[in-house]
């Protein structure tokens, strides 16, 4: 237990240093955000690219695909490591940097668009994008594109095996009494106040949170009346997804008709507390 716990503050340590210097060193000004200025070196520059490209995929997606294809797979670590180096040798590092610096390009849609005809289109379709993906809350312009695990060869393989296990037990012929129950929760929740609508499509259902129930008003979103249901809901034992003020009601096909009442009964507790 010491040694994790020293571990811990040494590491918080380090990291609160390296604030506390970024900090000191600053410069208000967008290259300055984007870039550090230019600053840093071309080896803290290239730790921080394959840190923040492969991360997510050496443990999570390299993974799976050496779950599914074995050690066949090292050969893609070795091809892509292979092209990273091969492209630092052709120097395409050092004349993307020295092209961006005399153009001015902070950005790489901002690059792609310099010096060519329609090239301020480049960087509106750019913009476009990163609206489309990173708009901030309140603005309702977040692109639900997918989940941490799409795609995943892992996850692929275990979902193929749970298809057997539907032919198996026959899990969809057991549907019906729990399907039932959902809508029998639901015709409840939907008598609530704030309750605009309620979907359902077999055990999936959405339950969608109004200012006026007469004539739908939308909520803010920057009030978060969905997360507050769900923060609420957490507290009964149950973790559910809110999409804005959609309280989103999901849960596995092995629910148990108990569990199925554990659920509706926090959503109808969250959605009162909530006001």
């Amino acid at each position: 237990m010491t040694v994790v716990v020293v571990s811990f503050v040494v590491c918080l340590l380090f990291f609160l240093g390296v604030g506390i210097a970024s900090a000191s060193r600053r410069k208000n000004t967008s290259e300055d955000y984007l870039l550090a200025s230019r600053s840093v070196g071309p080896w803290v520059v290239a730790l921080s690219a394959v840190a923040t490209n492969n991360s997510g995929f050496m443990f999570v997606g390299l993974i799976g695909a050496t779950y599914t294809e074995g050690l066949s797979s090292l050969a893609l670590m070795g091809g892509w490591v292979t092209g990273d180096y091969v492209a630092w040798l052709l120097g395409i590092p050092k004349a993307l940097r020295k092209r961006s610096e005399e153009g001015g390009c902070a950005t790489i849609p901002s690059f792609l668009g310099h010096g060519i005809a329609g090239g301020e289109k480049v960087v509106k379709v750019a913009a476009l994008i990163v609206l489309a993906f990173l708009g901030t809350y309140a603005e309702s312009k977040s692109f639900f594109h997918g989940h941490t695990y799409s795609g995943n060869p892992l996850s692929a393989a275990v979902a193929l095996a749970t298809l057997d296990v539907f032919d198996e037990e026959r899990t969809l012929e057991q549907m019906k009494p729990k399907i039932a129950r959902l809508e029998e929760h639901l015709l409840r929740i939907a008598e609530l106040p704030r309750v605009g609508d309620v979907r359902q499509r077999g055990l999936l259902a959405g339950v969608e949170l109004v200012a006026d129930r007469r004539t739908k008003e939308p909520l803010p979103w920057q009030e978060q009346w969905g997360q507050r249901v769900c923060r609420h809901a957490l507290g009964e034992g149950v973790w559910l997804r809110p999409l804005g003020s959609v309280v989103v009601i999901m849960p596995p096909l092995s629910v148990s008709l108990d569990e199925l009442d554990q659920i509706c009964n926090a959503v109808y507790n969250g959605i009162a507390a909530a006001g």
